[in-house]
């Protein structure tokens, strides 16, 4: 089960916090491996061994399940990095500024005896 969820890679902008497979517990641990001066994080599966007792509330994390030929495999418990936080940011900027150029685009393509009117009475382009 553990080799097939591995092959499953989490969403662009989210790493894996913690996995339930069935009643066990699992945590993803970071390994760095130094190859030829070069550093690589190997991201393995482990068994908690002792987990906590209690009612827990996973905030801050977003749970995924994982059904497989109409099986739960697992559910994980995903943690946003700092560009899955950015991204709706990014777009959002990203749709303003489009807003921002079709306005002064709109105010340039006015027709010329409009352009020169305003030309004589020597006014700036102001945003409204």
């Amino acid at each position: 089960m553990i080799r097939e969820l591995e092959t499953v890679e989490p969403p662009e902008g989210y790493q894996r916090e913690l996995l339930i497979v069935y009643n066990e517990l699992f945590t993803v641990a970071e390994h760095k491996i130094a190859v030829f001066g070069q550093e690589k994080i190997e991201r393995k599966f482990e068994k908690v061994k002792d987990p906590p007792e209690g009612t827990f509330m996973a905030e801050g994390f977003i749970p995924r399940v994982i059904v497989k030929d109409g099986r739960v495999l697992g559910i994980e418990l995903l943690k946003g990095t700092p560009d899955a936080i950015l991204s709706p940011i990014k777009a959002e900027m990203k749709e303003r500024l489009g807003d921002l150029i079709s306005f002064f685009r709109s105010e340039l393509e006015e027709p010329p005896e409009a352009d020169s009117k305003k030309k004589a009475k020597g006014k700036k382009l102001i945003a409204k």
